[in-house]
């Protein structure tokens, strides 16, 4: 599993949801060769199914078109590696589950 994304990339609209600290406004090249501002910023705490992760990194973003593209329900947020490496991933493709743990031993 890959979602392609160097660190945590959330939508936009979390902005007024989660506590965070801003490290710095930066410029990203989109498709059509234009510059759009992104906000780039600390979560102080992440939690994925009991697992936390303290200060991860995170860029704020329109991810509305990945919604479209898949037609799928909304799309919030995608795991970035930078949260991804640092514990055991485990796909369950037949009952549709996905489990993560900082034990690799939990993993049945």
């Amino acid at each position: 599993m890959d979602t392609g994304a160097e660190v945590n990339a959330l939508d936009h609209s979390l902005t007024s949801q989660i506590n965070f600290k801003t490290i710095k406004d930066i410029k990203v090249n989109s498709t059509t060769n234009s510059k759009r501002g992104q906000l780039l910023a600390e979560i102080p705490k992440l939690s994925i199914d009991g697992i936390e992760f303290d200060k991860t990194t995170a860029v704020f973003l329109d991810l509305s078109g990945l919604t479209t593209a898949f037609g799928c329900f909304p799309i919030h947020g995608l795991i970035g590696n930078n949260v991804m490496r640092k514990c055991n991933w485990q796909i369950d493709y037949q009952n549709i589950v996905v489990r993560v743990t900082d034990d690799f031993s939990k993993f049945k």
